[in-house]
């Protein structure tokens, strides 16, 4: 073992990675933005006075407002610091700096399973360190580079033992869309709430099981669903941060093994969120996603238009004008965001063409 160890880390040649294209552009617009908007709100509120609208009382609360965003425009470039990013690879491990300090993963790190493949998407977690340096940034690489150096680290990273199955598992989860609901499962079936008022399900009133992956070969999941008769058991994220798990119970892991041990695989649908969708169920999944990840969007373009239409129906609050300007420069951003979304759609589209001319179906007439 530790003799395949030397040979990797004598193929291992040493590399640096900045952070990427994309985000180099967002450091100046970032900056442009945050001058620009302190500038307009303060230029849009002198305005409004000029034209005879009541000085601002900062006892006010959209004043109060205001004067904290004014006041604290500085502080919005604090995490323009995280545009110092460098990342190395040598035969020795990996040296990254964040914000203001700089961070040392050792390979023998990944070896010994010391560091952790976290249920996100291209997540490596050391929790021997504390603060920023606990995971690996990849997300701030280019896609080619952050390619590149995931595979690396896969290759260099010894899975921990997995975890030994319980003979139960207590879980609070979401049910039908309500957080903290109990859910009891064994090897007899899946109970639903407390004892008083539980409902009862053998292995065979299972109606699918839809478990998202970050990656196909990987046991745990990013996301689940479990579908009963009148329920529906999900296993999210955080909308927030999209690596914190709103359930309370067994890991991702853990969950999954036991309940793949119960449910026939006909009647589970496996889903990757890296590589080509493997059949026509996977496709419209990622679809019925962008069209729903799509919808969000088009809401708040709508309720910025809202609040602009608000702020100057106003009329003599010069505060209110100036949020209705600041909301009005958010709607491009917005907008611009749809664009991914489109193209994703697409790719998706082009995919079920293919998988339907592939399996000898005539191809539906798109909408």
């Amino acid at each position: 073992m530790l003799d395949h160890l030397r040979q990797s880390l004598g193929n291992i040649q040493t590399k640096s990675y900045r952070i990427s294209r994309s985000f180099r552009r967002a450091k100046y617009y970032a900056a442009a933005a945050i001058v620009l908007i302190v500038v307009v709100m303060f230029l849009v509120a002198r305005f409004m006075i000029r034209l005879g609208a009541a000085p601002p009382k900062w006892s006010d609360a959209p004043s109060l407002v205001f004067f904290l965003l004014f006041l604290g425009s500085p502080i919005w470039l604090l995490p323009l610091f995280e545009y110092r990013f460098r990342l190395s690879v040598d035969p020795s491990g990996i040296t990254f700096r964040r914000f203001f300090r700089e961070y040392f993963w050792p390979w023998l790190a990944f070896y010994e399973g010391r560091v952790e493949l976290k249920e996100g998407l291209r997540a490596f977690y050391w929790p021997e360190i504390r603060g920023p340096g606990a995971s690996l940034p990849m997300e701030l690489l280019d896609p080619e580079e952050k390619e590149e150096f995931y595979a690396l680290c896969r290759k260099m990273w010894v899975a921990p033992p997995p975890e030994a199955l319980p003979s139960n598992l207590v879980l609070s989860v979401s049910v039908n869309g309500l957080r903290g609901r109990s859910v009891f499962i064994d090897r007899d079936g899946i109970r639903i709430g407390s004892d008083k008022h539980a409902t009862n399900f053998e292995w065979s009133d299972v109606l699918k099981w839809t478990v998202v992956r970050p990656e196909r070969d990987r046991i745990d999941f990013y996301e689940a669903t479990l579908d009963l008769p009148g329920y529906s058991v999900g296993f999210s994220r955080h909308r927030e941060s999209k690596n914190r798990k709103v359930w309370e119970g067994a890991s991702a892991a853990v969950v999954a093994r036991f309940l793949e041990q119960h449910i026939p695989e006909e009647k589970t649908l496996v889903v990757s969120l890296t590589g080509r969708p493997q059949s026509l169920e996977e496709v419209e999944y990622h679809l019925t996603r962008i069209q729903r990840e799509t919808r969000v969007l088009r809401d708040a373009c709508l309720l910025a238009a809202t609040v602009i239409a608000m702020c100057f129906l106003a009329g003599d609050r010069p505060q209110a004008a100036a949020f209705g300007v600041l909301a009005a420069m958010c709607v491009p951003g917005l907008w611009l965001m749809l664009r991914p979304q489109r193209q994703k759609q697409a790719e998706y589209l082009a995919i079920r063409d293919q998988l339907l001319a592939d399996a000898g179906n005539e191809i539906p007439e798109q909408q």
